[in-house]
């Protein structure tokens, strides 16, 4: 059976060419008697519907260990301010931190003037890129102290 078109419109462009507008028994819109294509169903290849199915499980994945994080850590400051203190390290000798909860830390100018981590006092390198141990600065001078003619003294921060 033939198909039948029924007249919508028609126009034409600023260079002569004429569209007819129709529509079909079958009830597609058409153009000078060619189907216009309004939706197509896409097919993909093999391995981009893999790598999708892959985007999705990593996002689900994410999502659930980006959760329990959030509930891990709630739960940890809840458990951290219902807690004793701790007792200091102080009475183990051995066990002393490093740096205590009374050192005064903060940056400033040491005696030659360059910025340094000051630490009670002493003047210590910037650390950088991640550095896990802060290296203290020296002066180091000559004078005659018996065998060595070497004086190493640490470097103090100026306030």
């Amino acid at each position: 059976m033939k198909q039948k078109f029924n007249f919508l419109f028609s126009t034409s462009t600023d260079d002569n060419k004429d569209f007819v507008f129709e529509c079909g028994d079958d009830g597609k819109l058409y153009v000078n008697r060619k189907a216009v294509v309004t939706t197509e169903k896409v097919v993909l290849q093999g391995w981009l519907n893999g790598a999708l199915i892959a985007t999705a499980l990593a996002t689900v994945a994410q999502a659930w260990f980006a959760g329990k994080s959030y509930f891990d850590s709630k739960h940890q400051a809840e458990a951290l301010a219902a807690s004793k203190p701790i007792a200091p390290i102080a009475s183990n000798p051995e066990l002393k931190p490093a740096i205590t909860s009374t050192t005064a830390i903060h940056i400033g100018p040491d005696e030659t003037g360059r910025s340094s981590v000051c630490i009670n006092g002493i003047a210590y390198e910037i650390p950088i890129n991640g550095a896990k141990i802060i290296n203290a600065r020296y002066n180091v001078t000559t004078q005659k102290t018996g065998k060595h003619n070497l004086t190493v003294l640490p470097l103090k921060c100026k306030n």
